[in-house]
Order: C-alpha cells, then sequence, then structure tokens
C-alpha cells in the first residue's frame, strides 16, 4: 500500500516567485543534486524573454521546510532578475525527493511531434544548430537551447521540413548538419541549385565537377568511419562548412586542409535565421 500524508497536511498556492522570494527558497536548499549551470542559463534565458509559463510544475518542500525540488528554476529566476509564476507545494514527504526527474523528461523532439511536426528528432536537432549559428557562437553544435527557444525557431523556418530529403543512410555526416546546410544554402544564401547539388554528392558519393570539395570532405569523412576514427562532430561540421563556401564558388580542391577551425558561412546574415 503507497504510504501518503494526510490531505490536509499537504499544502498547494501558485505564487509569483521574485528573485528575493528565489533566494529564502534558496535558503532551503540543504540536499538537492549538483547545480547544472547551463541549465540555469537556459531556464534564464527563458525567463528573461517572457517566455517560461506555469503548467503545474511545482517548486516542493518537505515536512522539514526544506527544498526538495525547484533549485534550477529558483537560480535562473535570480540570474534573470524576472518573476515568474509557480505551483509551490509544502510538506511532502522527504522521501518523495527520490522520485523527482527518476524518468525521462518531455523533450522539445516530443513536442514538436505532439504537435503534428514531422522527424520531431531531426527537426529538434536542426534547430538548435540553426539556434547557435544565429547567436554567432564558434561551435553552434555547443548551444543548449530550451525547448521554447526551439519552438520559436520552427515558428521562423517553416521551410525547414523540405530540406529533410538529405537525411539518407548513405551520407557519412549526422543528417542534421547537412540538413541545416542544405536549408542554410536553399533558403537563407537563396542558391537551392548549388544546394541540391551539395547535398547530392554526400548521398551518392557523385562529384559534381572535377576536384569537387564536397566529395573530397564526403570521402575523409568515409575513410575515417571506416578505420574507426569518426572524427567529432564540432570537425565534421567545420569541414562541411569549409566544403559549401568553396562548392558554393565553384572552387576546386585537390587535398583537404586537416585543420579547419570554427568556419561561419560565407554572406550569411544571421538576422534572417
Amino acid at each position: 500500500m503507497l504510504k501518503t500524508l494526510p490531505r490536509d497536511d499537504i499544502k498547494t498556492e501558485i505564487t509569483t516567485i521574485t528573485p528575493e522570494i528565489a533566494e529564502a527558497y534558496l535558503s532551503k536548499n540543504t540536499g538537492n543534486r549538483k547545480l547544472s549551470y547551463s541549465t540555469v542559463n537556459s531556464y534564464a534565458r527563458d525567463m528573461a524573454a517572457g517566455k517560461w509559463l506555469l503548467n503545474g510544475d511545482a517548486i516542493r518542500f518537505d515536512v522539514n521546510g526544506d527544498l526538495i525540488d525547484g533549485q534550477h528554476r529558483l537560480a535562473a529566476c535570480i540570474k534573470a532578475e524576472s518573476n515568474f509564476q509557480s505551483l509551490v507545494i509544502y510538506n511532502l514527504a522527504h522521501a518523495a525527493q527520490d522520485t523527482i526527474d527518476g524518468n525521462r523528461p518531455r523533450r522539445a523532439s516530443d513536442i514538436l511531434t505532439i504537435n503534428g511536426f514531422i522527424s520531431g528528432n531531426l527537426r529538434a536537432a536542426a534547430l538548435r544548430l540553426i539556434g547557435g549559428i544565429k547567436l554567432g557562437l564558434d561551435n553552434p553544435l555547443a548551444f543548449r537551447a530550451t525547448t521554447q527557444e526551439i519552438l520559436a525557431a520552427n515558428k521562423r523556418h517553416p521551410e525547414l521540413a523540405k530540406s529533410f530529403w538529405v537525411q539518407k543512410p548513405t551520407i557519412p555526416v549526422r543528417g542534421s548538419m547537412l540538413v541545416v546546410t542544405h536549408y542554410i544554402g536553399s533558403h537563407i544564401l537563396d542558391n537551392p541549385a548549388s544546394a541540391t547539388d551539395f547535398a547530392e554528392v554526400f548521398i551518392t558519393g557523385k562529384p559534381a565537377y572535377k576536384d569537387d570539395p564536397a566529395l573530397i570532405t564526403r570521402e575523409r569523412f568515409m575513410q575515417a568511419k571506416l578505420k574507426g576514427h569518426e572524427m567529432s562532430r564540432t570537425m565534421q561540421w567545420n569541414m562541411l562548412v569549409a566544403a559549401w563556401n568553396k562548392f558554393r564558388k565553384g572552387d576546386k580542391v585537390k587535398v583537404l586542409n586537416k585543420k579547419i577551425e570554427t568556419t561561419p558561412f560565407d554572406d550569411l546574415d544571421i538576422r534572417k535565421l
């Protein structure tokens, strides 16, 4: 039989939490998991942008008055210097903390799929990468976008799915990378013919012209994969964009530069992202 407290002992309320209240709540944070600063930063961006919604997730206190859930939201409130509304629950059994966040959380890809968008995982990964590019990050793959940021980006890029066809089993690179490269080349840089030809090289392994930079890059990816030395996603991304920049101009390449560093898209106006 489940052990529960009498209903009258558990108190709930909806509270507007200010940074001052957040500090007071956090003073009761005596036994919680290690704080993830990347999570705090993500939550803070949503709060500062007014995208944080009351959804029933609670700030929780146990029967001793100790905070057992909510430290990241409270820390984000302080960082963002923004108020947010939340359900607050008091007098939970201390053992209830062991049941919180024990299963897989709902991800942005799940939300996209629930709302009827195809290829939720691919779409979310591509939108996350686009967000990192828009922010001008040296490594856009490292951008940890919030669900609200991904949903907002999805609204800005209604044509994104038109690039999903490039994800094929034959490509030796992560599908979302080639999707984003094709999408930016086709819809942002307005060069659909070159973007399609570039993707076809990666899909078929057939060069578009002699000394094709797309083909030589594909072969480098294939060789690394066959040898079991698959290169990092960051290196793959930088090489892919560098190959696109050359392919778009019709440049020829005989030897691949093995020390390619951070590579932005040539002529890209990030405001369009």
